[in-house]
C-alpha cells in the first residue's frame, strides 16, 4: 500500500463511499466504513438538534423556505427588542391590510386586522353661577358653586347647588372650570386671589392664582385638566382664597350687560367625557 498522499482525490464522494478506520470496540482492528454511516452518528442533523445545543446566535441569519411558509408556534421579542418585517404581513386569516386598518386581536387572541376607532369626545356637563362669590376673610376658603345643581344619578357627571361635581361613570374626563375674579369696595393695595381643585378632598393639580391691583377690573382664571375617573361617586370640587399676603378685597362676581348678550357668570364649568 502507498503513501494516502499519493492517491487520486476523488472530487464528487457519495455516502456509499467507503474510508479505512479503527474500530477500537474490536480489538482495534482495521475496518472500512462508508460515509453514510459516519454521517449518521451525528446527532445535530435536524434544527431542533441544532437548537437543543445552543439557541443563541450573535450573527443575523436567514430562515428561507422558497414558497412556502415557516411555522412558529411562539415567538418572543426580549425587553427592549427590535421586531422588523419585510415581507407581507397577514393576519390570522391570511388578510393582508388594506393601509386603514391597525393590527389587534379576536377573543382568543389570535391577531386580527380591525378598523382604528377614532376617538370621541362628548359634553356631558355645563354649568353656570350668576351670583357674586366672596371668601369672609382673608385665608377663608370658599368652595365654589355653578349655581343651583344641574344633572341626577343617571347622568355620567353632576353638579350639586354647593359646587360637589359627582363623577356617577368611570372614563377619562376633560374638566375646564373658569371663575371670573374681580374687586369690589375701594381701592388700595392689591388681593391676591387663589383658586384650587380637589379630588375627594385632596388637591389635585397647580394652584391658580391672580393679583387684582384696583377695583372694577375682572380677570378670569381657568383650571383646565383632564382626570381618570376609576371609582364612580369620585367628587371634583373647586375651592377659593383671598391670601393674607394681600388687601382683603376679592372675589368671583358676575358681569352684567346691556346688550342682547346674556350677563357673563361667577363661574363656570364644562366637562367633557373622551371615549
Amino acid at each position: 500500500m502507498g503513501k494516502i498522499s499519493t492517491y487520486a482525490i476523488d472530487g464528487t464522494p457519495t455516502v456509499t463511499d467507503k474510508v479505512i478506520g479503527t474500530d477500537v470496540s474490536d480489538s482495534n482492528i482495521t475496518k472500512n466504513y462508508t460515509i453514510g454511516d459516519i454521517l449518521g452518528l451525528a446527532t445535530a442533523n435536524t434544527l431542533q438538534a441544532v437548537l437543543d445545543t445552543g439557541n443563541t446566535s450573535t450573527t443575523p441569519y436567514d430562515i428561507t423556505t422558497g414558497s412556502s411558509y415557516s411555522e412558529i408556534d411562539r415567538l418572543k421579542v426580549k425587553s427592549q427588542g427590535d421586531l422588523t418585517f419585510n415581507g407581507t404581513l397577514t393576519d390570522s386569516l391570511g388578510i393582508i391590510n388594506d393601509g386603514t386598518k391597525v393590527l389587534g386581536s379576536d377573543a382568543l387572541g389570535l391577531p386580527l386586522w380591525v378598523t382604528a376607532a377614532s376617538p370621541s369626545i362628548v359634553q356631558v356637563l355645563h354649568a353656570s353661577s350668576p351670583s357674586n362669590q366672596s371668601p369672609g376673610g382673608l385665608d377663608t376658603v370658599l368652595q365654589v358653586n355653578f349655581g343651583s345643581g344641574t344633572g341626577t344619578g343617571l347622568d355620567p357627571v353632576m353638579v350639586s347647588a354647593i359646587g360637589d361635581i359627582t363623577f356617577n361613570d368611570v372614563g377619562v374626563y376633560f374638566v375646564n372650570a373658569v371663575g371670573y375674579l374681580s374687586r369690589v369696595g375701594s381701592s388700595g393695595g392689591i388681593s391676591s386671589m387663589l383658586f384650587r381643585s380637589l379630588v375627594d378632598g385632596s388637591q389635585v393639580n397647580s394652584i391658580g392664582a391672580v393679583s387684582l391691583p384696583t377695583v372694577g377690573v375682572t380677570i378670569p382664571e381657568t383650571l383646565s385638566f383632564p382626570i381618570r375617573i376609576t371609582t364612580p361617586g369620585t367628587v371634583l370640587t373647586f375651592e377659593i382664597l383671598r391670601d393674607s399676603s394681600g388687601a382683603n378685597q376679592g372675589g368671583l362676581y358676575p358681569t352684567s350687560t346691556l346688550s342682547s348678550w346674556d350677563d357673563a357668570p361667577s363661574s363656570a364649568i364644562t366637562i367633557w367625557k373622551l371615549g
